[in-house]
C-alpha cells in the first residue's frame, strides 16, 4: 500500500467509465487530470509540460475533485490508460511527446516522463460492456502496479516506459 497520495493522469475513451475508475482509485490515487482519447494527442503534451489545456476534453477529475489541480504544485507522477487504447495508438502518441521533449529541450524548457500504465485488454477477465465487473478489475490492476512502481522508486519523473497490465 502506498503511504502517500499519487498523482495520476488518466485516459480513456468514456468520460462515464473514466468518472467510476476515477471515484474507484482513491483515496490512494489522484486523478489530476482526465482526457478523452479523442483529445490526448492535444493534451498530453501541455500536461507533461504541467500545463492545463485551453479547452479540455473533459472536467471530470476536476469535479471530483472540486476544481482543477495546479500541475506545477502537484504533477503527475504517471498515466494511467484505458483499455481503448491499442499498440499503435500508444506508440505514436509516444512518438509525439518525444518530439516534444526534443523541442522543448532546445527551447530549455523540461517536459516530465513519467510511466505509462495501460490496461492490456487480452489480460482482463472481464468486458467493458459489464462495467461493474471491469471497473473494479481495472482499478486494482492499476493500483497494483502504481504501488509496485512507488515502490521502485519510478513514479519520481525520471521513468518513461509503459507498463501493461
Amino acid at each position: 500500500m502506498a503511504s502517500k497520495i499519487i498523482r495520476v493522469l488518466a485516459a480513456g475513451k468514456m468520460e462515464a467509465m473514466g468518472r467510476r475508475v476515477i471515484e474507484g482509485l482513491k483515496p490512494e490515487v489522484e486523478v489530476v487530470h482526465f482526457m478523452l482519447s479523442t483529445h490526448i494527442a492535444d493534451e498530453l503534451p501541455l500536461i507533461l509540460e504541467n500545463k492545463i489545456p485551453p479547452n479540455p476534453s473533459s472536467n471530470v477529475a476536476a469535479e471530483i475533485l472540486g476544481g482543477p489541480v495546479s500541475l506545477s504544485e502537484k504533477p503527475a507522477q504517471a498515466l494511467i490508460l484505458g483499455g481503448a487504447y491499442t499498440d499503435e495508438m500508444i506508440t505514436d502518441l509516444r512518438a509525439l511527446v518525444k518530439e516534444r521533449q526534443a523541442a522543448a529541450a532546445q527551447e530549455g524548457r523540461t517536459i516530465r516522463q513519467i510511466p505509462w500504465i495501460r490496461i492490456e485488454s487480452a489480460r482482463s477477465k472481464f468486458s467493458p460492456s459489464d462495467p461493474d465487473a471491469y471497473v473494479p478489475d481495472v482499478i486494482a490492476r492499476f493500483k497494483a502496479e502504481l504501488f509496485k512502481l512507488d515502490g521502485e522508486g519510478k513514479l519520481d519523473g525520471s521513468d518513461g516506459e509503459v507498463y501493461a497490465v
